[in-house]
């Protein structure tokens, strides 16, 4: 089965902002990617939240596994939370050029039922430490997504940040 990625948007940040938002999605392709390259301004471990269709009830839930330099495996899970959580982006804290990197794949996105996610990120410090991370999501919002807001966990997002959505057609 052939796939055709079909960038929709991009935003690269050139000042520090508190979220970006993605909107008017078109609903003609079968799944979305949404590609990273970011870091935050706070000083501590920080996450990347989306929010759907500014959809803030509690329809969101994740499983995630992480580690670090080789370390055994963390597992956690959140259920009914008011956003996808727990997708790692680095902070300014990880070093001055260092960004945490990662791709959500959204399987189905037009579906008004629910509908799973999948999530890979990773996070590297200024060279000492690398975290990976995984993370299942299930989104129960019962209207096709259209639109999606990110923020970072604490702070702003910082420049050079970027984010690129893309829309992929089975054929």
């Amino acid at each position: 089965m052939a796939n055709t990625y079909v960038a929709i948007a991009s935003s690269v940040i050139s000042t520090a902002t508190g979220s970006v938002t993605f909107s008017s999605i078109p609903q003609t392709y079968t799944d979305l990617i949404l590609r990273w390259s970011a870091r935050d301004s706070d000083t501590g471990q920080t996450n990347l939240f989306i929010r759907f269709n500014g959809d803030s009830s509690t329809n969101y839930s994740d499983n995630w596994m992480y580690a670090s330099n080789g370390g055994s495996a963390t597992f956690n899970y959140n259920n009914s939370v008011s956003q996808l959580q727990n997708i790692n982006i680095n902070s300014s804290s990880n070093g001055t050029n260092f960004f945490g990197f990662g791709e959500l794949k959204i399987p189905n996105y037009t579906l008004t039922t629910t509908r799973a996610q999948l999530a890979q990120s990773h996070q590297i410090d200024t060279g000492s430490t690398n975290f990976v991370q995984m993370t299942a999501f299930q989104y129960r919002g019962t209207s096709a997504i259209s639109s999606m807001v990110l923020t970072p966990g604490a702070g702003n997002f910082q420049p050079y940040s970027r984010f690129d959505l893309y829309g992929i057609t089975h054929a």
